[in-house]
């Protein structure tokens, strides 16, 4: 869809929306971030409507939205699982199951993993999902794996294929 023809009807239903509601919207803080425009294109809406155009980026629901998918998929995916290792240390110290340190992955992990991935409706890479691994080491308690992974990662090979 083109910009130029969508973005006029847009202010219109949000003018709409102010005088329904009754609240101001600050288009001035209001951020786009530049996916697929030429500059031509982003030179005219720039001076055409108010909102702020954000070069780099923008952070929202604490997820980076950046111009480059791929930065995107890296920055927010990458950074969940630099602070998944360090989230199981607490759960090292506890004796637990094989059961329960899967319990502790599932309570522990899933709910950030699964926002991430529902929030960012984009394929992680083949890396980071061989990163996801990491938990290994703790399911297993530092033995040796019992079931290959072939079978622990059946459903994470439709996002891999």
């Amino acid at each position: 869809m083109d910009p130029k023809s969508s973005l006029p009807p847009l202010m219109g239903e949000l003018e709409r929306v102010e005088k329904a509601v009754g609240f101001r919207i600050k288009y001035a803080k209001s951020k786009i971030v530049n996916i697929t425009l030429p500059k031509v294109n982003q030179t005219y809406l720039e001076q055409g409507f108010p909102f702020m155009w954000a070069l780099q980026g923008v952070t929202y629901l604490g997820l980076q939205i950046l111009p480059m998918l791929e930065y995107t998929i890296d920055s927010n995916y990458v950074k969940l699982l630099q602070g998944a290792r360090e989230d199981l240390i607490p759960w090292k110290k506890y004796l637990l199951s094989w059961l329960g340190r899967l319990a502790a992955v599932k309570m522990s992990q899933l709910p950030k993993l699964l926002y991430v991935m529902q929030t960012l409706p984009l394929q992680p890479l083949p890396s980071v999902i061989a990163k996801l691994r990491l938990t290994d080491d703790f399911i297993w308690g530092g033995k040796k794996v019992r079931i290959t992974g072939k079978y622990v990662y059946l459903g994470l090979r439709t996002w891999a294929d």
